[in-house]
């Protein structure tokens, strides 16, 4: 009768080594970037004497930048925690991953506008989240088009200069789903130039949905960030996911 709980010791213990090498590897990483850029980040803030002449806002960004290095470790445990539930996002926002696509890009775009709200709220803003054909997306790739979404938009803020409106969309056409941000902004010669990680996990993302990632420019100035996959992906690429 205690036979078949050997298994389940064996699998429990799997779990928890499992566990374990997560919690080792968030430590390590957290540790580099602690070690780095957030000890330059404190160093800087503590030069600064508030009579000094920098402005508001660059104090401000940096002292946001250095919370939220702090943050990633949290958010990196949470995920592990729940890696097929949530998609983990700064100021303790988090996006129920069982919800539809478009619902999930919905919350994504909204809680990014939120963390940025000084750059967006003064910005005209049009979005439509129309539903998806997204019943052979695991839950992990849902993830990441909702992080492409929350880098793209971030992309805006950093690069996008004179940006005063915004369009973001999801549609499902008869073979594709389409996700598309455009901005008016004077960005896509730096963008081009700086094929980052960013850009890198777009294109890989696209090549794992059997779909493409495009950044163009737009008229009369612009710039769109679109990521399209079939609706219909072929079998061999859902094995082993």
């Amino acid at each position: 009768m205690r036979s078949p709980s050997i298994p389940s010791t064996k699998l429990q213990k799997q779990l928890q080594s499992q566990i374990s090498d997560q919690d080792k590897l968030i430590d390590q990483t957290y540790t580099t970037i602690h070690n780095g850029p957030l000890q330059l980040i404190a160093r800087m803030l503590s030069a600064w004497e508030d009579d000094q002449p920098v402005s508001a806002e660059m104090r401000s960004q940096l002292e946001k930048v250095n919370r939220e290095l702090r943050g990633i470790r949290e958010i990196l445990q949470e995920e592990m925690r729940s890696p097929s539930e949530k998609l983990v996002m700064m100021g303790e926002q988090s996006v129920d991953l069982q919800m539809p696509l478009h619902t999930v890009l919905y919350e994504t775009y909204s809680n990014t506008l939120k963390r940025y709200a000084s750059f967006f709220e003064p910005i005209n803003k049009i979005r439509s989240f129309d539903p998806m054909a997204d019943g052979q997306l695991t839950a992990r790739e849902k993830r990441a088009i909702g992080r492409f979404l929350e880098e793209s938009l971030t992309n805006i803020c950093k690069y996008a200069e004179k940006t005063t409106m915004i369009t973001v969309t999801s549609q499902r056409t008869e073979d594709y789903n389409i996700i598309k941000i455009i901005d008016n902004g004077e960005g896509l010669s730096s963008l081009a130039a700086h094929e980052g990680f960013g850009t890198q996990q777009a294109t890989r993302l696209a090549r794992q949905l059997g779909g493409k990632f495009e950044r163009t420019s737009v008229q009369p100035q612009g710039t769109c960030c679109e990521l399209c996959w079939p609706v219909q992906r072929p079998t061999w690429q859902t094995w082993g996911r």
